[in-house]
């Protein structure tokens, strides 16, 4: 009697660790579902991100090169009064601020704002 009431006792043990394995086994897999769509959803933010922050970037440096061009061509040709003003205009005029700042929690390189573009 008392070695049938040890093997029921031992089956049922050893029915409780399978389960209780079984139990974190499916855990470590919601889990590992779980963290793998976060990262899919935070790389795939961090593309649209960057995305957005090279065309801004291209755009200001199709602006800058356009207004290289015309200073350059103003200065090579044309009369005095157009140097002139593309002299006094360069001198005082505007400088485009790019932000630039860094987010160290986020990665090492800078991070550069696209919502001022």
């Amino acid at each position: 009697m008392v070695l049938l009431t040890l093997l029921v006792f031992c089956s049922q043990v050893a029915v409780q660790i399978r389960k209780s394995f079984e139990d974190l086994a499916e855990e470590v897999r919601r889990r590992r579902d779980t963290l793998l769509s976060e990262l899919e959803t935070t790389h795939s933010n961090q593309q649209m991100s960057l995305a957005r922050q090279a065309d801004c970037l291209e755009n200001l440096l199709c602006d800058v090169t356009n207004c290289c061009r015309l200073t350059q061509s103003a200065l090579q040709h044309g009369n005095e009064t157009e140097v002139a003003y593309w002299t006094c205009h360069s001198s005082r005029g505007k400088v485009v601020e790019v932000n630039l700042y860094s987010a160290p929690w986020r990665t090492r390189f800078p991070y550069f704002n696209a919502d001022l573009c």
